[in-house]
Formats: C-alpha cells, structure tokens, sequence
C-alpha cells in the first residue's frame, strides 16, 4: 500500500497536469479593440427556440463610424452609443423578459491563437461576456483581454477617443417584428 506522501505527491501531481490543461486554453490578447458590443435574447414559442438582438454596435475603425441596432422598446440602452451600458434595473427587467439573454463581445486581435502569424488580425465574437465587462468596454476602445472558455475576460480598456467618430442609428419596433414569434413583450 502506498504511503500517504506518495499519493498526495501523485494527487498533486495529476492536478497540476489537469490544470495546464485548462491554462493552455486561455488565449491573452495584450491589445484588441472592441469591434461589436451587442445584446442577444432567447425565448421559445410553440416549442421552437427564438433568438435575435436587442442590440448591435459595430465600430469601424478605419473610418470612425459606429452603426447601431436598437430594439426601440430598449432604446435607452444606446441613447449614448459612445456608453452603452446595462444598468441593474435593465438587467432585472431583462432577465424577466426573457428566459435567454447573452451579452455579446467582438474583439479584433493578432491571431487569437489560431496559429497564425502574430502580426495577423483576426476578429472573434462571443455571447458569453459577463455585464461587467459588456459595460467596461465600448465599441472602437483598445482592449486587453483574454479568451477562456469561448467568453472574454476584459483585463484593462485604453478608451477611445468619441469626438471625431460617425454614428449611424437604427431603431426597429422589435414587437412588429417578431408579432408572430410570441415575443414576451407587452
């Protein structure tokens, strides 16, 4: 039977083998910027699922242009498309709204990790950004990030400069457009 040292010492030794395992699936981005913030909601109607955007904002930064998507029954969330944020009471009332909500981040970066070369940008989305970070970060800021478990971690944010950028805004009448969705809203 082995000793009690021997089999902490193999315990610790399986762990620390289990945790590279999870460390060497995180990607760091020391310098990325926000290209899309957006706001996605799911529900299920007659047993199929639903999904669409309450909100989108791009940010092209070769030209300095922000187009914006917003549902106008949420259109508080982007009356500064420069601060898009979502406060406590937004987040209740969405999460009562509907049964799915995801918060939504773009990042373009040099290569994310897809073994090219590190000069190259790619950009990535994901709809599992915690509402700290969808609020920390704007669209067109300068980001350092980090990519772990399909979700990314906002480390520091280098904002952007807001005064010499164009905005295209666009409110859409999300009830009319999902009438025949069963859309949770009044």
């Amino acid at each position: 039977m082995p000793s009690r040292r021997t089999y902490l010492a193999a315990c610790s030794g399986a762990a620390t083998t289990a945790l590279a395992g999870c460390i060497g699936d995180v990607v760091h981005a020391p310098s990325a910027h926000c290209h899309v913030k957006a706001i996605s909601v799911g529900w299920t109607h007659r047993g199929r699922r639903r999904r669409d955007e309450l909100l989108w904002v791009v940010a092209n930064r070769p030209e300095r242009h922000l187009d914006v998507a917003v549902a106008e029954e949420f259109a508080g969330v982007a009356s500064d498309p420069s601060a898009v944020r979502v406060t406590d009471e937004l987040h209740r009332k969405l999460g009562r709204t509907f049964p799915n909500v995801r918060y939504v981040l773009g990042f373009c970066g040099s290569a994310f990790g897809e073994r090219r070369d590190d000069r190259e940008t790619v950009c990535r989305n994901t709809d599992a950004a915690s509402r700290r970070d969808f609020n920390r970060v704007q669209a067109g800021d300068d980001a350092r990030v980090t990519l772990f478990d399909d979700a990314f971690r906002v480390h520091g944010v280098d904002a952007r400069e807001t005064t010499d950028w164009t905005v295209e805004y666009d409110e859409r009448d999300f009830s009319e457009l999902h009438a025949e969705d069963g859309i949770p809203l009044d």
